[in-house]
């Protein structure tokens, strides 16, 4: 596994090289390096020029019965993941450890109508603006995300043009939940744009209860189904999920808590959502 810049500017050097001929370059690798340059260049947004496959180990058929099982069992979950999966996956400290690609993220497609609407808000100006589109199959209480606007240093009427687009292409939702802590943000959003939102359900522990709710639905049922489901357009959620992870470098208390300033913007409008559906399907009010 190509690491580091010396990796990359060799890479890079060789793809020049197969400019004249319009070559192709193959990688073959387990990543243990967690979410190195090669997943944010070629896996979290794949080129359209680019093709990615997952090779599991379990699929080797020079391999005895149970051997690969028996090894790997010496290793932690998420090496676990990388060796017989090939996951790309932050190796220590996951928050959002039963996450994976192969189980929870779908191609895109067109839902029910009769599939009730949900958009969860985070506020940003200078980091992004987050909008997630949720729909939920009432008959096994599953949540879909079907859509995401994630858009920095953009003016509140930018993003509630945008907001208006989804709405036509998706429907009216039941309810719109929005960051509490940006009262201006929702006020504009609702008074000036016409578009009425609440705030998310905040104050101690609000955090912690909201990746709880998250976890419950990202976790296999008795039947092996997850209760939450990403399309596949929705790639900055679906990176943020791989990448978010807990603080680790303090002591007591703060270990419950993720670590301070990574990209966690669709993770929590996700997260609201999920904390309101928890309450109950409630009426906007």
């Amino acid at each position: 596994e190509p690491g580091g810049n010396t990796g990359q500017a060799v890479v890079n050097e060789c793809l020049m090289r197969l400019v004249d001929l319009q070559g192709s370059m193959i990688f073959s690798m387990t990543p243990l390096r967690g979410m190195t340059w090669l997943y944010d260049r070629w896996i979290a947004d794949t080129p359209d020029e680019a093709r990615v496959h997952w090779i599991h180990g379990e699929d080797n058929p020079h391999l005895p019965p149970g051997a690969l099982a028996r090894l790997l069992t010496q290793y932690g979950p998420h090496e676990r993941a990388a060796r017989a999966r090939g996951e790309w996956t932050t190796l220590e400290g996951r928050i959002y450890s039963d996450f994976q690609r192969a189980t929870h993220v779908v191609k895109s497609f067109d839902v029910p109508d009769n599939w009730p609407i949900y958009f969860g808000i985070d506020f940003g100006t200078r980091a992004p603006f987050a909008c997630v589109v949720c729909a939920l199959d009432t008959s096994d209480d599953t949540l879909h995300v079907l859509d995401e606007w994630y858009k920095a240093d953009t003016t509140i009427k930018k993003h509630a043009e945008k907001l208006r687009t989804l709405i036509d292409a998706y429907g009216e939702p039941r309810w719109i939940v929005a960051d509490p802590e940006d009262k201006g943000a929702r006020m504009s959003l609702s008074r000036e744009h016409g578009i009425a939102n609440v705030p998310a359900r905040k104050g101690k522990g609000s955090v912690k209860s909201g990746i709880n709710s998250v976890c419950e639905r990202l976790a296999p049922d008795v039947e092996g189904n997850p209760h939450l489901i990403v399309h596949d357009r929705c790639k900055n959620l679906i990176t943020e999920f791989e990448q978010y992870v807990w603080d680790e470098r303090g002591v007591g208390e703060s270990n419950d808590q993720p670590r301070p300033r990574q990209k966690d913007h669709a993770l929590d409008a996700l997260r609201y959502v999920c904390m309101r559906l928890g309450v109950g399907d409630l009426a906007m009010g």
